[in-house]
């Protein structure tokens, strides 16, 4: 069980027979040892079955360790980040898996600052497995925060710094999660016409599922039609990434929505914008057409965090996560969506006016199955195999080439390889991607 519900980012399995109560109080008690037994960790839950019983249950274990804990209730995980970076708390914990179905529910780590702290789970698990628990003699105090005051201190400070030229219409979606009437207070406050439909925390996510893409956004795509709306938004289950609608009903990818914001950002400062390494060739372009350098990154929420903090103006992901630094330094999708209101407030052009002069390349994703044991060794050994083009291999081994790029990701938590390709043609896509399969294949 340890080896499938400790992943590379955090803690996630099925509720109660993965993750359970007492396992829940052990990594809490776990953590209170890694953090030397002194502290205050924010503790914060989604709205996911199981969120109130297994942040109790982390609480415990915490307050055994000796730490103090202050409970936020059922908040966004951006909002959960904020707050634990306001009172410079030794770490913060979410309970929640995001996108995952209704039956997942996860344990989720933030360092002081706010960001994602992945370092920790290795060390979790080891003293989990090892039982190597401290106790304190001195039990930790517990508090309790009214979430609506935190919600309303996070939703102030993006406001703050938002500036629409003029109100807008919008549909928000929050999918029963989260960011359930957070979203659409969020856009009352900056003075727009909003209509928010699945705007209830329901763990069952009745309205669509939490993980929000083309296949399940048709609810919203009809309501921004029918409302005649700028745009929509449309929330994960935990509220950290973001999925838009245009005008004409239709979902955009992160690539465009990433090439209009990155626009916008390099007109104030010129720098350097993080992209994951499998982020599309359309955003790169758009970088260094506004004046910008690219700078590739690992998958992964607290990698972009760590560029933005480096100096990066902008970071993103393919998958929809976006770092925004202006508001925060980590990925927040209602933050972002308030920027993609004040982007458009700003022209006089619609967003599927905008997106269309955006270049759209073919992509192509396949996964192979590839033994625990032997994946990693098959994507050494496709690096040393295209060494002499040059690989990037921060994260996998990705080969560009003149017409497109190749990509070979292990995934973290099951037995396969992730191959991606995008080509400027589907011929050269869907040829890279043949040849791609068969170097692969030869490297078992």
């Amino acid at each position: 069980m340890a080896d499938n519900v400790f992943r590379a980012y955090d803690i996630r399995g099925v509720y109660k027979k993965e993750i359970t109560l007492d396992f829940a109080e052990k990594i809490g008690l776990s953590l209170g040892t890694f953090l030397d037994n002194k502290g205050t960790v924010v503790m914060s839950r989604d709205a996911r079955h199981g969120g109130p019983e297994l942040q109790e249950a982390i609480t415990k274990g915490l307050n055994r360790a000796g730490l103090d804990t202050i409970d936020v209730g059922m908040v966004p995980t951006p909002t959960a980040n904020y707050y634990t970076a306001c009172i410079k708390a030794a770490a913060g914990v979410i309970i929640s898996a995001s996108h995952n179905p209704p039956e997942y529910n996860g344990i989720r780590f933030r360092r002081g600052n706010g960001v994602g702290h992945p370092e920790c789970i290795q060390c979790l698990k080891e003293i989990y497995l090892g039982q190597s628990w401290k106790e304190s003699k001195k039990k930790g105090a517990h508090k309790v925060e009214d979430s609506k005051e935190v919600i309303e201190d996070y939703l102030n400070y993006i406001v703050k710094k938002t500036k629409l030229q003029k109100p807008l219409k919008l549909v928000v979606d929050p999918g029963n999660g989260a960011g359930s009437s957070v979203g659409k207070r969020l856009f009352e406050k900056l003075g727009c016409s909003v209509t928010a439909i699945n705007d209830f925390p329901d763990g069952n996510f009745p309205g669509r599922s939490a993980y929000p893409n083309e296949k399940t956004l048709g609810g919203l795509q009809e309501a921004v039609k029918k409302a005649g709306a700028d745009f929509g938004a449309a929330y994960d289950g935990d509220a950290d990434r973001a999925v838009f609608i245009d005008d004409k009903g239709f979902v955009k990818s992160a690539e465009e929505m990433g090439a209009i914001m990155v626009k916008e950002i390099l007109k104030e400062k010129k720098g350097e914008v993080a992209l994951n390494v499998d982020c599309s060739m359309s955003v790169e372009e758009a970088i260094k057409a506004a004046g910008g350098t690219v700078k590739r990154i690992r998958v992964g929420d607290v990698f972009l965090a760590d560029a933005v903090k480096d100096g990066a103006v902008f970071a993103m992901e393919s998958s929809s996560h976006f770092v925004v630094p202006k508001y925060f330094g980590f990925d927040d999708g209602i933050a972002v969506s308030a920027y993609v209101a004040q982007i458009l407030s700003q022209t006089k052009d619609k967003l599927s006016d905008i997106t269309a002069r955006i270049p759209k390349y073919p992509v192509i994703r396949k996964t192979m199955e590839v033994s625990d044991d032997k994946k990693f060794k098959v994507v050494e050994k496709l690096a040393e195999m295209f060494k002499d083009k040059k690989p990037l291999t921060i994260d996998g081994v990705k080969v560009n080439y003149s017409n497109g790029w190749t990509l070979v990701r292990v995934s973290n938590t099951q037995p396969l390889l992730r191959l991606t390709v995008e080509g400027k043609t589907q011929k050269d896509a869907e040829r890279m991607m043949a040849e791609l399969e068969t170097t692969v294949k030869n490297c078992f």
